[in-house]
């Protein structure tokens, strides 16, 4: 989730677009708070010795309805752009980041946005949490001020 304040906050603010590569996927997103306390959960019970995880958040969300609930937190709207995938390698390394990085960047996104990785909900978050994994709408409401003037 906080690659949408991290990564792709200051675009979201100005533009009120995001611009991914992702088509029609949904994809389930975990909050990294909830990723740190699965993992200090899984580090410091027994009860997970030896035991695996596939993580998720929620619920699948498809990159629409994460603009609408960004603009639902900040009181404005904000859109969902599909780009090409070649676009995003271009334009990350016209930013400078390392070719061999934006090439594989790209490559995980024609990934989701293909078969549809990422789009599975587990209850692993459940399982080591004792709850349900923050959604993405308390995410965006968290994360407002981000994504405002």
């Amino acid at each position: 989730m906080q690659d949408f304040s991290a990564f792709y906050g200051e675009t979201i603010r100005t533009t009120g677009t995001i611009f991914l590569p992702l088509g029609d996927a949904r994809v389930s997103r975990l909050d990294l708070r909830d990723l740190a306390e699965a993992a200090v959960a899984a580090l410091t019970h027994d009860r997970h010795l030896n035991k695996t995880y596939d993580l998720s958040g929620p619920e699948a969300l498809h990159t629409s309805e994460v603009a609408e609930q960004i603009g639902s937190a900040i009181g404005r709207t904000i859109q969902y752009q599909p780009i090409p995938v070649a676009a995003m390698e271009a334009s990350l390394r016209e930013a400078g980041m390392d070719p061999w990085f934006a090439e594989g960047l790209a490559e995980l996104f024609g990934w989701i946005r293909d078969p549809g990785l990422g789009s599975e909900v587990t209850q692993a978050a459940v399982q080591l949490l004792g709850r349900k994994a923050i959604p993405f709408r308390q995410f965006a409401i968290d994360e407002r001020s981000t994504w405002l003037d």
